[in-house]
């Protein structure tokens, strides 16, 4: 028998989007399910509590004031830049290319 009122998210739904009626609820998991209904996997309340964050490299720039919203609540996993360190913080070790030289696409092209 199937309960056509169960509450259920798209794989494109974004966490942040669906928390309060999560929260709202008594259930502990909620199914997954595609464009055409079927069946991905489970989400579970504890992905509100330790959501998985969004990975980032960040390329010709190091300053928050020219990356992207809420950055502060992804993780940076490389820097590659050529004209000046900015203001990034970070908590965990990465990688920081910065040369000295007239274009982005130098660095990438010496990367490959």
């Amino acid at each position: 028998m199937v309960n056509e009122d169960i509450l259920q998210f798209k794989e494109e739904d974004y966490l942040e989007d669906v928390q309060e009626e999560i929260l709202n609820e008594n259930h502990t998991n909620y199914p997954i399910v595609n464009q055409k209904g079927i069946y991905l996997g489970m989400m579970n309340k504890k992905h509100l509590l330790y959501p998985n964050k969004k990975k980032v490299i960040l390329v010709d720039h190091n300053e928050y004031s020219q990356s992207a919203k809420d950055l502060d609540q992804a993780e940076i996993l490389e820097i590659i830049d050529y004209y000046k360190i900015g203001d990034i913080s970070i908590t965990l070790p990465i990688y920081f290319r910065n040369m000295p030289v007239g274009s982005i696409c130098i660095i990438i092209y010496n990367m490959l």
